[in-house]
């Protein structure tokens, strides 16, 4: 007699590449390598469009490409994007203000799975990469993406993926709809009883970078006279490989039923790591100017960290002006972290200026039982490091959470945070609702939230700014009060600051250079302490340790300002493990000074 053993395999798939990011092709690598002689190609088809895909990197970057007519893409199928990292688009593409129709990528099958019959790629547009380029005059309209994530780094949008150079951008129209998700895996099998024999956890940390025209730009590009108008959303599958077997005395396995089901899963397991996604671009930095703008659309977005706005969600050293955002929604809900805002996430050594928003609603909320941080502005939520921030508006601006973690949530009519930056001649209208599910008063709500800025460091400058907000608290039957909220913002005078994992830290600057800081972490033990030294991106120059006698520590404070002597004196610089100026690498820690200062804060009002 037989007997049959009943074997279930459970495979969680995860499709998510371990392509790692690097940058776009150096325009200079090989001095051998010339532009061919200029000349301009006409495209008047699908195919010609496609054929541009041969005619990449600096051989053909005097090549100008013009439309002759409309394209439509429906019958094209599945787009291959142009340009590679090694080969960017460097030519000129001329739009002659005609549309590229129905442009689609569908990397799902009839079953939400990913297809195996296309190629791994990490940037998925028109344009995958370019450089140095000129795009203009251009109509994107009807866009449909969905895909899966790939790499650790995955940019998704309708014209360029990822950019970098000296590129224009200009009078370019787009719209439709972007659906960026991720797949992961579990590996479990069960016996015929039931019991699990074995599981693994498969760790997937994308950081997907989505912009409605361009997810990533590096460099002095500019973004003029640019309309957007799109829906862009991430959902996160899980992927079920089911295979049952019978096996016989002799060990011969008979398949019984296989397949795939897959399922939507937005559970904290199943997250990326990072989002930064907007309407116009996910990460601009390098000097971009982005101006003459009309933005619309919907946003929703889940993962680990959220940085989610309506035009880009991270600006660095780049200026925005004379932008126009109107109905726009957008939902930014996270496990860890959530920034999100009506212009910017984050300002970061930016100018913005003389923009105006309209009818704005952003949902935030955590996934789990709590969140490491929320930070959300009207206009911007982290405006620092010399960021200006200057005659700008918002209406109607509706903001609605659950969150009710005190020191956790930092919420503004205006922004959320600003350091050592500038906020003037700024107006918000709003109103915050807060699902209390619970007796909560308004008060309770002073040290998170406020009509101008949420909380305000040292040397920064805010002037000149009216917001009027309403806090809404509804219980768990629905019920709401209304009140005025009275509080302008919340003042931080000291110098220790918060960095992505939690941990306060101390600043240190160049005299000559407030932008060059180096931050520092003291963590003490028996008798010495642990210092470990970040430059102004984060990333760790050097760590050490210092012998120092506990009981000579006795102040009151955070351990960061608590053990400041042992490696700062202000006459030396910072110090080393045997208190000499710190030379680490060539370069010698002198001159530096603990940041410091009070906020300037004249004629801001609360309507």
């Amino acid at each position: 007699m037989k007997k049959h053993l009943l074997i279930v395999v459970l495979v969680f798939v995860c499709v998510v590449g371990l392509f790692s990011f690097s940058a776009c092709g150096n325009k200079n690598s090989d001095e051998d390598i010339k532009p061919l002689p200029a000349q301009t190609i006409k495209i008047s088809t699908a195919d010609e469009l496609a054929a541009t895909i041969d005619k990449t990197g600096i051989l053909y970057s005097d090549f100008t490409f013009s439309l002759q007519n409309d394209i439509d893409l429906s019958n094209f199928g599945n787009w291959t994007p142009i340009g590679t990292k090694d080969n960017p688009f460097m030519g000129t593409f001329l739009g002659n203000n005609h549309k590229i129709s129905n442009f689609a990528y569908n990397g799902l099958n009839k079953d939400n799975l990913p297809k195996t019959d296309l190629a791994v790629i990490d940037s998925i547009a028109i344009f995958a990469y370019t450089q140095d380029t000129t795009i203009k005059d251009l109509t994107i309209n009807d866009v449909d993406i969905k895909c899966y994530s790939n790499g650790n780094y995955f940019n998704v949008a309708s014209l360029v993926g990822v950019n970098v150079g000296e590129s224009e951008f200009s009078n370019i129209t787009v719209d439709g709809q972007i659906n960026v998700s991720n797949i992961y895996v579990y590996n479990t099998t069960y016996d015929m009883d039931g019991q699990v024999q074995y599981d693994k956890k498969v760790v997937c940390n994308t950081t997907q970078r989505i912009g409605g025209l361009v997810a990533y730009s590096a460099g002095n590009t500019i973004f003029d006279t640019i309309n957007v108008d799109l829906d862009i959303k991430n959902d996160n599958y899980r992927a079920v490989y089911e295979k049952k077997v019978n096996t016989d005395d002799d060990g011969v396995e008979t398949i019984v039923a296989e397949g795939y089901k897959t399922d939507l899963d937005n559970s904290t397991l199943s997250l990326p790591q990072q989002i930064m996604v907007g309407e116009v671009c996910g990460y601009v930095k390098g000097g971009a100017t982005l101006s003459n703008f009309e933005v619309t659309g919907n946003i929703y977005a889940n993962a680990k960290t959220v940085y989610a706005a309506s035009v880009v969600a991270s600006a660095l050293n780049s200026n925005l002006s004379n932008i126009n955002v109107n109905d726009i929604t957008i939902t930014a809900n996270g496990s860890e972290k959530v920034s999100s805002a009506g212009i910017a996430a984050i300002s970061d050594s930016s100018y913005i200026k003389e923009i105006k928003v309209t009818n704005c609603n952003i949902f935030a909320d955590a996934l789990g039982t709590s969140i490491n941080s929320m930070t959300i502005g009207g206009l911007v939520a982290y405006v620092y490091n010399g960021a200006n921030l200057t005659d700008s508006q918002i209406t109607n601006f509706n903001f609605v959470t659950s969150v009710k973690q005190e020191n956790k949530v930092h919420v503004g009519g205006i922004a959320g945070l600003i350091r050592e930056s500038n906020a003037k001649n700024c107006t918000a209208d709003a109103d915050f609702t807060i699902n209390t599910f619970g007796k909560i008063e308004a008060r309770d709500y002073n040290n998170i939230m406020a009509n101008i800025v949420s909380v305000v460091y040292g040397n920064s400058i805010v002037s000149d700014c009216k917001s009027t907000v309403n806090i809404n608290l509804k219980n768990n039957s629905g019920v709401k009060t209304t009140e005025v909220f009275s509080k302008i913002y919340n003042i931080i005078e000291n110098t220790n600051y918060v960095d992505d994992e939690g941990h306060k830290v101390v600043r240190l600057v160049p005299v000559d250079n407030i932008k060059n800081y180096i931050e520092v972490k003291a963590i003490p033990s028996d008798n010495q302490v642990e210092v470990t030294l970040y430059n102004n991106e984060a990333v760790v120059i050097t760590t050490y340790s210092i012998a120092i006698n506990n009981a000579d520590y006795t102040i009151e404070g955070e351990n960061c300002d608590k053990y400041l002597s042992a490696y700062f004196d202000e006459d030396k610089g910072i110090l080393d493990a045997d208190k000499n100026v710190l030379v680490f690498d060539g370069v010698t820690y002198s001159d530096y000074m603990k940041l410091t200062g009070i906020p300037v804060l004249s004629n801001n009002l609360v309507a």
